[in-house]
């Protein structure tokens, strides 16, 4: 049996999470004003010059296939769009938050990367079911393991031994035998701290099991269905009868061949996020 650091849950989330950086809050308080002008987001952008650069790779990256090449940040903003640009807001917030954990460790760069997965799959599976109403998707997805991030950070030395030794179906209850709760109940109180919406507090704790959850029902059968596609594509194994005939799924009304369309577009999104958040070692 594993023998863990004592963690306490409420004192996890305190300790580890650190508050939004007062750029970021400024940002996402003007992207929900719907009068805002794209001057004011490019603006606000402007002092955070990591973002900045960020937001630019992005614009003048092959997602977007703009004549000639963008170097004004109200240009960019009004290209991407007040989504786009909240979902970048909410990229660097992870990125920056746990920069050391992706750098300098494997767990932490798979977590990562398999969070990217998961927030473009959301966001690609929404569309493919010409769903309206779920910008929030890509909130849901990259922060779904934000959890593990942590527990990461806290006990890095057992936690690895945790995510390493376990098979996917049986991380949480090896989660709970050696802390007590699992990183969905940690990444659930992160999102509550940050004070992101109910609904996305919500699918970040129940999105291994939607069927319990007491709202947000149709996201986190969304954020569950894109963890399990971007596992399985990961770990190179094929869109099995046990996932294609899953709850989330099945309601869903999802096909293998849709499946397959999402993961094709998750893979090139992907690869350009990267180059827009770590060219010239940012």
């Amino acid at each position: 049996m594993l023998t863990a650091a004592k963690i306490e849950l409420e004192s996890l989330v305190k300790i580890k999470l650190p508050p939004l950086p007062g750029s970021v809050l400024r940002i996402s308080s003007l992207l929900q004003d719907y009068n805002v002008s794209q001057r004011k987001i490019a603006e606000a952008i402007g002092f955070d010059p990591m973002l900045a650069s960020r937001v630019l790779r992005l614009v003048n990256s092959p997602i977007y296939p703009f004549q000639g090449n963008v170097t004004s940040l109200t240009t960019a903003v009004n290209a991407l769009g007040n989504r786009t640009i909240y979902e970048m807001v909410l990229m660097t917030i992870v990125a920056d938050t746990f920069g050391r954990e992706i750098r300098n460790s494997v767990i932490g760069r798979d977590i990562w990367l398999h969070s990217l997965a998961v927030a473009f799959g959301a966001r690609e599976l929404c569309d493919v079911l010409e769903m309206r109403g779920t910008e929030e998707s890509f909130s849901c997805g990259l922060l779904h393991d934000i959890g593990s991030l942590l527990l990461c950070r806290a006990d890095s030395a057992v936690y690895s031994e945790i995510f390493h030794q376990s098979e996917r179906h049986d991380l949480q209850t090896m989660e709970r035998a050696v802390y007590g709760f699992d990183h969905a109940k940690v990444g659930g109180l992160a999102a509550e701290r940050w004070r992101l919406s109910e609904p996305v507090c919500m699918t970040i704790s129940f999105h291994h099991n939607p069927a319990d959850a007491p709202q947000a029902l149709f996201m986190t059968h969304i954020i569950n269905v894109a963890d399990n596609l971007a596992y399985l594509k990961n770990e190179k194994m094929p869109l099995g009868e046990a996932f294609l005939n899953s709850d989330s799924v099945h309601r869903l009304g999802l096909t293998e061949e849709m499946l397959e369309r999402v993961w094709d577009k998750i893979l090139f999104q992907i690869r350009e996020v990267i180059r827009a958040f770590f060219a010239g070692g940012n």
